[in-house]
């Protein structure tokens, strides 16, 4: 992981859109659950266009994850590795996704670069 960015985040199982990943976000901070730790192995950087569509339909195959499925795993420290997926010019906040052997997204997560706010 020498190198690599790591962090937490609340990974939700089979989140259609982006909405429900903000919602699931927020129901975890009120409720105490613990964030999972994640590694962020390739960042997949995305038009405008194929963002929003992405965000808006986060269960359709890709082939951009279909291309790094290889990169995806948990690991003995328990640790997700994943993609993290972001618009061109708007990379400081994005979708983290763990696929395990699916080319649609099985867990995704909300990121945020450390220093940027995500709304509480």
């Amino acid at each position: 992981m020498q190198g690599k960015q790591t962090g937490t985040a609340y990974f939700k199982h089979r989140a259609r859109r982006l909405i429900e990943l903000e919602d699931y976000r927020m129901e975890c901070i009120r409720q105490g659950k613990k964030p999972q730790r994640y590694v962020i192995e390739k960042v997949i950087t995305l038009s405008k266009i194929e963002y929003t569509n992405f965000s808006c339909d986060l269960l359709m195959p890709r082939q951009f994850i279909a291309d790094n499925l290889s990169l995806m795993k948990a690991d003995s420290d328990n640790f997700r590795h994943c993609l993290l997926v972001v618009q061109k010019g708007s990379e400081d906040a994005g979708i983290l996704v763990d696929s395990r052997e699916t080319e649609s997204p099985t867990y995704t997560a909300l990121y945020k670069k450390p220093g940027f706010k995500i709304a509480e």
